[in-house]
């Protein structure tokens, strides 16, 4: 899946840049945590994207906006927020024990208002 984000100034043709980018891998648990390398800077766009081989619902740290949610073949989902005095990590909680994945992306150089475009 890409994901199409809206430049800060669309007219000063500037492109998204990704400042940071971490992920985790777990076995069976029923909660996912990630922790950036650096706290995410205000005003940057972070994005979630996690899930694994069987269908789960998850509740999602406070503040993140879903993009996508997929549960044919197992969970992913896919949620965003603007960066504002943000935690040192993030935790997702699942229905039920889970083997998955969690990656985080935060990017800079991005309209803060209407960030998200779509997914190809």
């Amino acid at each position: 899946m890409s994901l199409l984000l809206r430049r800060r100034n669309m007219v000063q043709f500037l492109n998204p840049v990704l400042v940071q980018s971490k992920s985790a891998n777990y076995n069976n648990v029923t909660s996912f945590l990630i922790t950036p390398d650096a706290t995410p800077t205000d005003g940057n766009l972070v994005i979630l994207a996690y899930g694994g081989t069987q269908t789960r619902t998850a509740a999602p740290p406070s503040g993140f906006t879903q993009i996508a949610f997929s549960p044919s073949t197992g969970t992913l989902y896919l949620e965003y927020k603007i960066a504002s005095s943000e935690p040192s990590s993030y935790t997702v909680t699942m229905s039920a024990g889970l083997q998955g994945t969690i990656q985080l992306y935060e990017f800079s150089n991005i309209d803060t208002t209407n960030p998200y475009i779509g997914a190809l």
